[in-house]
């Protein structure tokens, strides 16, 4: 998936958002 985008902290943000819906 987009592990890249997560390893940034604006992409963590979302993909904790995802997680958390």
């Amino acid at each position: 998936m987009g592990l890249d985008q997560v390893r940034s902290r604006e992409g963590a943000e979302q993909y904790f958002r995802l997680l958390g819906r």
